[in-house]
């Protein structure tokens, strides 16, 4: 009984709202963070500087690879 009163409680609009909001505010904080990863974090080869596509576009990738594995492992559950 106390489960399904809790899954009520998650159905409720008002929590799917805000689990909505904390997604998009997850997902923007990651993305924000992931751009400034070049300027924190500067790597040089020699005299030249790795360009901030060589750093960026490899979290991208993985962080995509990631959500999609999560995603799949959820769907096939």
């Amino acid at each position: 009984a106390a489960y399904e009163a809790y899954l009520r409680f998650l159905a409720a609009p008002g929590m799917i709202s805000f689990h909505v909001l904390a997604l998009i505010a997850a997902l923007y904080h990651t993305f924000t963070w992931f751009s400034l990863v070049p300027n924190i974090n500067v790597v040089r080869i020699g005299e030249n500087r790795v360009p901030a596509i060589a750093i960026v576009a490899p979290l991208f990738i993985g962080w995509i690879a990631i959500s999609a594995f999560i995603a799949w492992i959820a769907l096939v559950s």
